[in-house]
């Protein structure tokens, strides 16, 4: 049997002892103090003219330029949300047949008068004969037995207005901040499908991927459904980046011509463009 021999206790230096230590310990960089923002704006409390630019918060990221999610992820991420979100609805899933009882209860689902009152933009109270007029303008009674969806595209950006109208409403008077008839917006390139059109002729109530409201038909292009949903799918694109941008001065096709395009719409590129 063979013991191991006890070597004598070494004691090492204090000094080298820490040193040591601080080798052996996990490393934690500090962060990186944030950049000076400068004096702040005299109109808004708490805001500096840095916060206002990208460069100021890019420079508080370790790396600023590191993709989030790969086309992988991104992928797996919208399917995820399709899934489980039911305010987002797959406009190529419609059948190719709607009844008349669908398209009537999608859009009374929306275009239904608010109990309370309402003022129109000069503070006075929206008439009875307005409101017949306004509600008339939905042409439910025009919807056919069996309506087949129609698609088609946005040319442009467009207000989605919970009924076919323009006159903007308000819950008070005085407060002209928020239109109670305003629902959201769409985009160019944004596809829809159309299911009805109003007495009137001149709004369409589309269903597009988060909404379904009512757009002026002048801001929507229909096609076939195959190049509709093709639309930008595959081959280059764009994505704009900024808050807003402006395709280029074009008097051969003015309806492209300084078109307006705003942060996230996504279009493609036309490669070999001829002269």
């Amino acid at each position: 049997m063979i013991l191991a021999s006890r070597e004598p206790r070494r004691h090492w230096p204090r000094r080298l002892t820490l040193a040591l230590c601080l080798l052996a310990a996990p490393a934690f960089a500090q962060a990186a103090p944030p950049p000076d923002p400068g004096a702040p704006l005299p109109y808004v409390i708490g805001l500096h003219e840095a916060y206002l630019t990208p460069q100021y918060w890019a420079a508080r990221l370790d790396n600023a330029d590191a993709p989030i999610l790969d086309r992988a992820q991104i992928d797996a991420q919208n399917a995820r949300m399709r899934s489980q979100d039911a305010h987002i609805q797959d406009i190529a899933a419609l059948p190719t047949q709607l009844t008349a009882a669908q398209v009537r209860s999608s859009i009374t689902a929306l275009s239904s008068w608010p109990t309370r009152a309402l003022y129109d933009d000069q503070g006075q109270p929206i008439a009875a004969a307005m409101r017949a007029s306004i509600e008339a303008n939905l042409g439910l009674q025009a919807i056919a037995a069996q309506a087949a969806p129609q698609y088609g595209l946005v040319v442009k950006r467009a207000a989605l207005r919970t009924f076919p109208t323009r006159q903007r409403v308000f819950s008070s008077t005085g407060d002209t901040d928020i239109d109670r008839f305003q629902e959201s917006a769409l985009f160019p390139g944004d596809k829809v499908a159309v299911v009805h059109r109003s007495a009137d002729g001149r709004w369409l109530f589309v269903h597009s991927e988060r909404y379904s409201a009512w757009i002026e038909a002048e801001s929507v292009a229909t096609g076939d459904k195959a190049s509709v949903l093709g639309y930008g799918a595959q081959g280059p694109y764009r994505i704009v980046t900024g808050a807003v941008a402006h395709t280029a001065f074009t008097p051969e096709e003015p309806r492209v011509s300084r078109l307006q395009l705003d942060m996230g719409v996504r279009l493609p590129v036309l490669a070999d463009w001829p002269a």
